[in-house]
């Protein structure tokens, strides 16, 4: 397998829209309000224990889920052209299995929160790690740190910032906004 035919995915904001650990967040606090200083008193210890804490305790629900069309007729197009497909997301592991399940194609691999915070530098740190050479596609700032790694950026973004920074980048790069779609 050549490293430059793998495609890196986020899924909140980018493949999905919304952010999963916030909506199992307000499910959990939803269904156990009393649960609100726990949830503080982890959140002390960082993102990545909120985030296991959900996930032991929030089941996803069945849908359905506003998915970006956009990303996934590129990532079919990607796919029926040799290319590796991996979805790396900072949502709990267990989340992220759940929802690709829902999708019309398969990932050749997936990536979650299990270890360490799996955003920003850390994402950037470990997709490098593990590929060497990928093409990332993402939503938000915090991907910029994977922008940077990357060695073609795919944005799905209207942040005029956002945009500017990545023009400025030394790299092939598309951008798009996101086009909704249900699916189940």
């Amino acid at each position: 397998m050549s490293n430059h035919n793998i495609l890196c995915v986020d899924l909140d904001g980018t493949l999905l829209k919304g952010d999963i650990s916030r909506h199992a967040l307000y499910e959990f606090l939803k269904r156990k309000p009393w649960a609100f200083f726990n949830i503080l008193r982890l959140a002390l210890k960082g993102s990545l224990a909120v985030k296991k804490e959900l996930s032991k305790n929030v089941l996803l629900p069945p849908g359905p889920y506003i998915w970006n069309r956009y990303a996934i007729d590129y990532i079919q197009k990607m796919k029926a052209q040799g290319f590796y497909v991996y979805l790396a997301t900072g949502a709990p592991q267990r989340y992220a299995e759940q929802l690709i399940d829902k999708l019309p194609f398969t990932f050749d691999g997936c990536f979650g929160s299990t270890d360490c915070n799996l955003v920003g530098q850390n994402k950037a740190l470990f997709l490098k790690n593990k590929f060497g050479s990928f093409t990332y596609m993402g939503n938000s700032w915090q991907d910029r740190f994977v922008f940077e790694v990357a060695d073609k950026i795919i944005a799905i973004t209207t942040s005029s910032s956002l945009i500017t920074w990545i023009q400025k980048q030394n790299k092939p790069y598309e951008i798009f906004p996101f086009i909704c779609t249900l699916h189940h």
